[in-house]
């Protein structure tokens, strides 16, 4: 269920969500235009600063909604920053730049769960096939 939220997002979930930052649990991101604009030139600190500003936001939100190993976790997070670093090249600027990185994050899950999704009994193939 979406609400206003006093500063001007949509809160769903105690997530605010607007073009600029993201909250969770309290922790509030901000990314700045220039910010963003330092990621797609592919700056290191910027990928520094995001990577400190996010990794933590990451792991609480696999922990809370997903019953893997920790291992498995890093593992996600992982290949998010990298699809991310290179996906942020063709970022938009008219986009919502929140929206664009939690969409990378949460196909990166899927991809993980496809990956490693098991084959259910019926469609093991035998020898005789």
């Amino acid at each position: 269920m979406w609400r206003e939220s006093a500063i001007g997002g949509r809160v769903c979930n105690n997530v605010i969500y607007s073009s600029n930052f993201i909250s969770l649990c309290s922790t509030v991101v901000v990314f700045d235009a220039e910010h963003v604009k330092k990621l797609k030139q592919q700056d290191q600190n910027a990928f520094n600063q995001f990577y400190l500003q996010t990794v933590d936001m990451f792991f609480r939100y696999i922990n809370a909604n997903y019953f893997i190993v920790k291992q498995d976790a890093e593992d996600i997070i992982s290949d998010f920053y990298v699809k991310f670093r290179e996906g942020v090249k063709s970022y938009k600027e008219d986009q919502s730049f929140t929206a664009y990185f939690r969409t990378i994050f949460k196909n990166t899950i899927k991809d993980f769960f496809k990956k490693n999704s098991d084959t259910p009994f019926t469609e093991l193939k035998t020898n005789e096939e």
